[in-house]
């Protein structure tokens, strides 16, 4: 069997495994098809040429049966053809996160109602509750986590943001720069993340150079996970949940349930 190419979806070994299972015996199946259509079609055959009363029977009386039988294998072998070289691998281990979990030891409490009338209106529903952190802000993990102590430092020159992270800056001419500056998977969910921080906090954590936001910054010690999980589903459908990751890594913050890898990890 020839070797197959696994482009289109996202599969585990397992799923790989059972996308030639079936494969395999979708081919089989329609062998067994062919030949017992074939073999039937070989005594007709065979019958029209040695019996005179054979192929007037078949030509004559059994006209319609003849044409619907030839016809019908046409389509049948045809139709078989199609579904083996269009068919698709569906993942049977499709990963699942609870929307609503939160960062480990975290608590998660509703918003109350000025908070809720506070966010833009398209993303209120998704917004209803958040994770806090009672211990007063996210414990890093890592010596490499940029949130550091409580307080992440602004690349620009004096301004400093207290339990805030900045993710994908930009340059004065708006375009991104290292680390969001290339097409990687974790680069697309730290711009998501972005998004999302511009959406909640506005101007209030932002940085802007000639009227650029050049940074936008996320909250290290409280995050809105249905908003999150949400984005992932939308935006990572086959790995649900890139951007909860990226939040995770980028403030240094564990979150089990949500991202069970290192923080260090190519999320």
């Amino acid at each position: 069997m020839t070797t197959i190419a696994y482009t289109d979806v996202n599969l585990t070994d397992t799923d790989k495994k059972e996308y030639e299972r079936q494969r395999s015996a979708y081919f089989k199946g329609t062998i067994a098809v062919s030949v017992i259509l074939g073999t039937f079609a070989l005594g007709l055959f065979l019958l029209a040429v040695f019996s005179e009363k054979g192929r007037s029977i078949l030509a004559n009386d059994m006209r319609p049966f003849t044409v619907t039988f030839i016809a019908g294998t046409i389509i049948l072998v045809s139709l078989l053809v199609i579904q083996i070289v269009t068919f698709k691998p569906t993942p049977l281990s499709k990963k699942t996160y609870d929307p609503m979990s939160c960062p480990d030891y975290w608590k998660l409490q509703a918003l109350t109602d000025a908070e809720q009338k506070a966010m833009p209106e398209e993303i209120r529903y998704l917004t209803k509750y958040k994770c806090v952190n009672n211990a007063g802000g996210a414990v890093p993990v890592s010596s490499g986590s940029s949130y550091v102590s409580g307080t992440r430092t602004n690349r620009v020159a004096g301004a400093n943001y207290f339990g805030t992270s900045d993710v994908c800056p930009k340059d004065a001419a708006g375009a991104y720069i290292a680390p969001c500056d290339n097409a990687s998977t974790s680069k697309s969910a730290s711009k998501t993340l972005r998004a999302l921080a511009s959406k909640i906090y506005g101007s209030t954590y932002e940085t802007k150079v000639s009227d650029v936001v050049v940074d936008a910054r996320v909250k290290c010690d409280e995050v809105y996970p249905s908003l999150l999980a949400d984005a992932d589903a939308k935006n990572f459908p086959d790995n649900p949940n890139r951007v909860r990751c990226q939040y995770a890594r980028i403030c240094g913050i564990p979150w089990s349930s949500a991202c069970p890898m290192p923080l260090n990890a190519d999320v």
